[in-house]
């Protein structure tokens, strides 16, 4: 943890000319690169994190689903044709 601390602190410290960011109606002036950088990281970790407990939950309802069906199709009682021939 500590080697990661350390790696982001270098990051910072050469990263940390300013520049001006412009997104939609949306414009900032002298932002610290490593800041703009950092910010960009991290709402593309957010963004992943909830795709995936998206794509998660489904899977689970799905599994819950045929777990729920089996489960009826094994108490309930099958009746099946009588063939006299």
């Amino acid at each position: 943890m500590f080697t990661l601390l350390l790696l982001v602190l270098i990051f910072c410290s050469q990263n940390s000319e300013q520049v001006a960011i412009h997104f939609m109606s949306m414009h900032l002036e002298q932002v610290p690169l490593f800041t703009a950088l950092l910010g960009t990281l991290a709402t593309g970790l957010l963004i992943g994190f909830l795709g995936g407990m998206i794509t998660g939950s489904k899977s689970k309802r799905e599994d819950i689903r045929k777990t729920t069906q089996d489960r009826d199709e094994k108490l309930s009682p099958t009746t099946e044709p009588d063939s006299k021939t």
